[in-house]
């Protein structure tokens, strides 16, 4: 007579009494809409050959949030949807320049659940 493990069928049995115990309420993961949040990803790229000793200044409004960013570092800031927000680069050195302009618009609308970040990069060449 062949045996047969009970491991099998004593791991599906356990797999169903976890699947039954799961509420959708409870749910760490659960769908987009409970996010309120998203963030705010910025990158300065350096396309010269100098640099920028003390990094460059990053300054969102209107939540006046501000941060020190050095070339080729990503800086993530959390801000709530609903708004839209002006990200600005500044305190750029006299060896350097911002192409495409110092600042950049982000919207995202407080009912935009499929979007959990954005980008603001700047390209700057210093000499």
């Amino acid at each position: 007579m062949k045996r047969r493990s009970l491991l099998p069928t004593l791991f599906a049995f356990g797999s169903l009494v976890v699947l039954a115990g799961c509420d959708d309420e409870t749910e760490i993961a659960g769908p987009f809409d409970r996010f309120t949040q998203f963030s705010i990803l910025i990158e300065v790229t350096n396309l010269g050959t100098g640099s920028d000793g003390n990094g460059f200044l990053v300054e969102i409004q209107p939540s006046g949030k501000s941060e020190r960013v050095a070339a080729g570092e990503l800086l993530r800031v959390e801000s709530p949807k609903g708004s839209t927000y002006t990200v600005t680069l500044s305190d750029v050195a006299s060896n350097c320049t911002v192409l495409d302009g110092s600042s950049r618009s982000i919207r995202v609308k407080s009912n935009d659940q499929g979007t959990l970040a954005r980008r603001a990069d700047f390209a700057v060449s210093c000499s």
